[in-house]
């Protein structure tokens, strides 16, 4: 019985692949014929011949081939509601169709330039790397000036980081677009801070080393320039970013000489930094055309305009952080330069503008 049942299944599906590919044939004549009739000028005739085989039976390729034969027969026969709306079917199955200049009847060219035809959106992602560096507006802390010089023995220094997120872009008016992404960016950098007091060489007793992490929510909104609009497209943007902090670390080393090393600590510092902050950006990439949308590779400078450091809830946060490693409260903003790459889809609606252009 089972053995029955597999064999009238297999029979049923060869029946329907085989009356498939028969419509398929029938309709691949058919259109052959209406590209006969067409030459001839006997375009009255098109919507006839085509139409059973628009409902089903061409393949991807030839109902659209289909579509512009008879937008350019109802184009023809003067009836442009029609005209508008099988174009509107073409352009909105292919959205990247274009006609051909060199060929095509100045007709149909006119037509295409009476519809929105470019993306109105587009839609992706990216992944990249950062490196932030510091810049410290007001020196504090413990043991943190030199009594020689009077200046800071902190030193910082960017560490490598890593960023994901979602892009969106809306073309807005010629070469010009909105961009706003919204980005998980793991920042970090590390100060290291030598003790005040030295040994008879001159050599200080102490080294803190302090690796901080800080993990941040961006949302930079960007204006961006394309310099040109072929396969790749170079192009410059500035804008603003908004972060939200959502957690701070800090892996914490201290060497003392000639005694045993004080273990590697890490602790959390989100108290002592500011939940939000903010910087400005500026910006360069390129845009590669693939499938239906772009490749994209950028590098970004993010300045940091607001304080990132908290320095009246520093030392209430965790005091031992502060005096057994020798911490940093200074008060600091952050700079970052990142590189991401990328894929964003072309996102269409097309629609007939409301002037037909002649």
């Amino acid at each position: 019985m089972k053995h029955l049942y597999l064999l009238v299944l297999y029979g049923l599906l060869l029946f329907l692949s085989t009356r498939a590919a028969s419509a398929q044939n029938t309709c691949s004549k058919t259109l052959d014929h209406a590209r006969i009739i067409y030459t001839q000028g006997n375009i009255g005739k098109l919507p006839k011949i085509l139409e059973p085989c628009l409902a089903s039976g061409f393949s991807k390729e030839e109902r659209l081939e289909a579509l512009r034969l008879l937008t350019l027969a109802y184009l023809y026969s003067n009836e442009l509601i029609l005209a508008d709306a099988t174009f509107l079917v073409l352009i909105t199955e292919n959205p990247e169709y274009k006609p051909n200049e060199a060929v095509d009847p100045m007709e149909l060219i006119i037509l295409y330039n009476s519809f929105r035809t470019a993306p109105f959106l587009r839609f992706g992602a990216k992944i990249g790397t950062n490196a932030t560096g510091v810049n410290v507006t007001r020196a504090s802390g413990v043991n943190n000036y030199s009594l020689d010089t009077g200046g800071s023995r902190g030193e910082y220094n960017p560490l490598a980081g890593f960023q994901v997120g979602i892009v969106l872009e809306v073309p807005i008016k010629g070469r010009f677009t909105l961009a706003s992404d919204a980005i998980f960016a793991i920042k970090a950098h590390e100060f290291r801070n030598r003790s005040l007091f030295v040994d008879s060489e001159g050599t200080p007793l102490t080294e803190n080393v302090l690796r901080e992490s800080l993990g941040v929510v961006s949302v930079p909104l960007s204006l961006q320039y394309r310099f040109m609009n072929n396969k790749f497209n170079p192009y410059i943007s500035a804008g603003v970013v908004g972060n939200y902090l959502v957690y701070a670390n800090s892996r914490a080393s201290r060497f003392v000489t000639g005694e045993q090393e004080i273990r590697e600590n890490t602790v959390k510092i989100k108290e002592a930094r500011e939940p939000f902050s903010y910087a400005v950006l500026a910006g360069m990439g390129i845009k590669t055309k693939f499938k239906g949308g772009y490749i994209l590779g950028e590098l970004h400078y993010n300045l940091g305009l607001s304080s990132v450091s908290d320095e009246k809830r520093a030392l209430t946060t965790s005091p031992e952080y502060y005096f057994n490693y020798h911490a940093n409260n200074d008060d600091f903003k952050t700079n970052s330069l990142s590189f991401s790459i990328g894929y964003v889809i072309n996102i269409y609606k097309p629609k007939k503008l409301k002037h037909r252009i002649e």
